[in-house]
Protein backbone atom coordinates (compact mmCIF):
# COMPACT_ATOMS: atom_id res chain seq x y z
CA UNK A 1 0.00 0.00 0.00
CA UNK A 2 1.72 3.00 -1.20
CA UNK A 3 2.68 5.80 1.60
CA UNK A 4 -0.19 8.11 -0.32
CA UNK A 5 -3.44 5.89 0.78
CA UNK A 6 -6.27 6.61 2.29
CA UNK A 7 -5.62 4.17 4.99
CA UNK A 8 -4.99 5.35 8.11
CA UNK A 9 -3.03 3.42 11.11
CA UNK A 10 -4.95 4.03 14.59
CA UNK A 11 -3.01 5.57 17.66
CA UNK A 12 -2.33 2.18 18.65
CA UNK A 13 -0.45 1.10 15.18
CA UNK A 14 2.07 3.88 15.04
CA UNK A 15 2.79 3.67 18.82
CA UNK A 16 3.47 -0.36 17.36
CA UNK A 17 5.50 0.84 14.14
CA UNK A 18 7.51 3.17 15.98
CA UNK A 19 7.82 0.97 19.06
CA UNK A 20 9.34 -2.15 16.33
CA UNK A 21 12.43 0.27 15.31
CA UNK A 22 13.34 0.98 18.60
CA UNK A 23 16.65 -1.18 20.34
CA UNK A 24 16.13 -2.97 23.13
CA UNK A 25 16.09 -0.54 26.42
CA UNK A 26 14.73 2.43 24.09
CA UNK A 27 11.19 3.66 24.51
CA UNK A 28 9.04 6.21 23.28
CA UNK A 29 9.55 9.34 25.25
CA UNK A 30 6.30 11.16 26.50
CA UNK A 31 6.83 14.62 28.00
CA UNK A 32 3.83 17.48 29.33
CA UNK A 33 5.71 20.37 28.48
CA UNK A 34 5.37 23.21 30.86
CA UNK A 35 8.17 25.28 28.69
CA UNK A 36 10.62 24.43 26.25
CA UNK A 37 10.72 22.41 23.31
CA UNK A 38 6.82 22.16 22.78
CA UNK A 39 3.86 24.72 23.17
CA UNK A 40 3.36 25.58 26.85
CA UNK A 41 0.76 23.34 28.03
CA UNK A 42 1.70 21.12 24.85
CA UNK A 43 3.07 17.25 24.42
CA UNK A 44 5.67 16.01 22.88
CA UNK A 45 7.13 12.78 22.30
CA UNK A 46 10.25 10.90 20.59
CA UNK A 47 11.95 8.03 19.81
CA UNK A 48 15.45 7.52 21.71
CA UNK A 49 18.03 7.21 19.32
CA UNK A 50 15.52 7.30 16.38
CA UNK A 51 16.89 10.39 13.71
CA UNK A 52 16.22 10.96 10.27
CA UNK A 53 19.43 11.20 7.88
CA UNK A 54 19.94 13.35 4.71
CA UNK A 55 23.29 12.13 3.39
CA UNK A 56 25.49 12.87 6.32
CA UNK A 57 23.12 15.24 8.52
CA UNK A 58 21.26 13.15 11.05
CA UNK A 59 18.48 15.47 12.71
CA UNK A 60 16.75 14.47 15.76
CA UNK A 61 12.60 14.30 15.37
CA UNK A 62 10.29 15.61 17.74
CA UNK A 63 6.73 15.09 17.45
CA UNK A 64 4.42 18.03 19.00
CA UNK A 65 0.51 18.71 19.62
CA UNK A 66 -1.77 19.68 22.17
CA UNK A 67 -2.59 15.98 23.02
CA UNK A 68 -0.32 12.49 23.21
CA UNK A 69 -2.33 12.01 20.22
CA UNK A 70 -1.84 15.19 17.87
CA UNK A 71 2.39 14.52 19.32
CA UNK A 72 2.32 11.28 17.67
CA UNK A 73 0.84 11.87 14.75
CA UNK A 74 3.19 14.81 14.55
CA UNK A 75 6.26 12.55 15.03
CA UNK A 76 4.82 9.38 12.32
CA UNK A 77 4.70 12.47 9.84
CA UNK A 78 8.08 12.88 10.22
CA UNK A 79 9.34 9.25 10.21
CA UNK A 80 6.54 8.50 7.59
CA UNK A 81 6.64 11.51 5.24
CA UNK A 82 10.48 11.33 4.26
CA UNK A 83 11.35 12.72 0.27
CA UNK A 84 14.40 12.11 -1.53
CA UNK A 85 16.60 9.21 -2.20
CA UNK A 86 18.96 9.59 0.41
CA UNK A 87 16.74 10.12 3.33
CA UNK A 88 16.08 7.77 5.57
CA UNK A 89 15.20 6.84 9.60
CA UNK A 90 17.98 5.77 11.38
CA UNK A 91 18.18 3.94 14.31
CA UNK A 92 21.29 3.71 16.90
CA UNK A 93 23.12 5.91 14.79
CA UNK A 94 26.52 5.72 16.37
CA UNK A 95 25.95 2.04 17.81
CA UNK A 96 27.11 -1.29 16.22
CA UNK A 97 23.90 -2.31 15.82
CA UNK A 98 23.18 0.92 13.36
CA UNK A 99 20.29 0.53 10.56
CA UNK A 100 18.19 2.65 8.45
CA UNK A 101 14.75 2.17 6.90
CA UNK A 102 12.15 3.78 5.20
CA UNK A 103 8.31 3.83 5.29
CA UNK A 104 6.79 1.74 2.66
CA UNK A 105 3.26 2.64 3.07
CA UNK A 106 2.84 -0.74 5.14
CA UNK A 107 5.58 -1.64 7.40
CA UNK A 108 9.59 -0.26 7.82
CA UNK A 109 11.51 -0.82 4.82
CA UNK A 110 15.35 -1.64 5.10
CA UNK A 111 17.82 1.07 3.52
CA UNK A 112 20.98 0.33 2.41
CA UNK A 113 23.50 3.18 3.53
CA UNK A 114 26.15 4.29 1.30
CA UNK A 115 29.23 3.09 3.37
CA UNK A 116 30.93 6.72 2.79
CA UNK A 117 27.64 8.40 3.68
CA UNK A 118 26.76 7.20 6.95
CA UNK A 119 26.05 10.39 9.16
Amino acid sequence: MPASSSYRLSFEQKVAAIHSLLNLGNSIAWRFNTHGAAPQGGWYCSAERVEISDGVILSGVLGNGSTPQEALDDLWDQLTNISGSERRVVIGAYSDVRRAVRWNGYMWEPFKEPVNERA
